[in-house]
């Protein structure tokens, strides 16, 4: 569980370790990603893309 947005509730999600996302994976939030020196939030209503070169590409989707 994490904490999400401002209203201090905590919400279950799905937590990824960022060496495990091959190029092309795509996942919806509420997710976070993590990294030896930082952690990524994804949520709910965003959908993050691993692209070719490794980026990590998030895009808002519709409610």
């Amino acid at each position: 569980e994490a904490l999400e947005g401002t209203n201090g509730k905590a919400a279950a999600c799905d937590i990824y370790q960022r060496s495990n996302l091959p190029p092309g994976f795509t996942v919806q939030g509420p997710v976070i990603i993590v990294e030896p020196t930082t952690s990524t939030p994804v949520p709910a209503n965003w959908r993050l893309t691993v692209q070719d070169n490794g980026a990590i590409m998030l895009t808002r989707s519709k409610p």
